[in-house]
């Protein structure tokens, strides 16, 4: 069964896959996905002009109203097969991702609840923009896939101060602080997740989801109260259900310390 975590990626979401810059659940979903591929293909095919209008929604809008006789004058013109690639590809994609968000509505998944469950690990990713051949997290990345996280740890302190744009700083805080939360240093877990949930919007999300486990494995229960109620603010967030689930494991405890 498809759950909110699996829904297709949006433009926005493939443009930044090529910068680096998606969160892990994201890229296994990209990597899993036939219509995602096919969408980020299409777009691949586009210039920059072509990426900015699909981003500002007026990819189309030249369409609305047009008349019997433009239409006609319309066919005779040569179209840009890479132009209809990618709106081909992109109106599939959203179209899945649609119906992906109205069955996952329908259903009544269970949610694990273990502190780690569902946080975003460091993964090794591939880099496709122009002019990025390397994962400047790469090492850092494969130190924590096999367990090593100091060397993890060291590796991240390195580049992050090298970091180029702020999208990648952000990341860079956001990985060395789950590596510290695997040390169980939860002081510096927390000082990092927390400048990751201050820094690029694309990870408010995993970490405030990231923050709110370590709160509530480390007995901060309103802290971590806090911020999934904070989750529960933004439309079609893949953390909404699980944290609608964990506020009532906390509450219903409470409840029964009470009894």
């Amino acid at each position: 069964m498809p759950s909110p975590t699996n829904h297709c990626l949006s433009v926005r979401e493939l443009i930044a896959y090529g910068d680096g810059g998606l969160s892990t659940h994201r890229v296994e979903h990209l990597n899993a996905c036939v219509l995602c591929r096919a969408a980020l293909d299409g777009l691949e095919l586009s210039d920059q002009s072509t990426q900015q209008s699909l981003l500002d929604g007026t990819f189309m809008e030249d369409l609305d109203g047009v008349s019997l006789t433009q239409a006609s004058t319309a066919k005779q013109r040569t179209l840009s097969p890479a132009r209809w690639l990618v709106a081909a590809s992109l109106l599939l994609a959203l179209g899945w991702a649609s119906w992906q968000y109205y069955y996952a509505s329908e259903g009544s998944p269970s949610y694990e609840t273990s502190p780690l469950a569902y946080v975003e690990q460091p993964y090794r990713r591939q880099m496709r923009s122009a002019g990025i051949t390397t994962d400047m997290y790469g090492a850092a990345a494969q130190a924590f896939a096999v367990d090593s996280f100091i060397r993890s740890i060291e590796l991240y302190k390195l580049a992050i101060p090298k970091a180029p744009t702020e999208l990648l700083r952000t990341r860079g805080f956001y990985e060395i602080g789950i590596a510290h939360w695997k040390t169980g240093d939860f002081e510096l877990a927390i000082d990092n997740l927390t400048r990751a949930r201050l820094g690029e919007l694309d990870y408010y999300e995993d970490s405030t989801w990231a923050l709110a486990q370590l709160y509530r494995q480390t007995g901060y229960l309103n802290e971590a109260l806090s911020l999934y109620r904070d989750l529960l603010t933004i439309d079609r967030s893949p953390y909404l259900p699980k944290a609608r689930q964990m506020i009532e494991v906390i509450e219903d405890s409470d409840a029964n310390k009470d009894d």
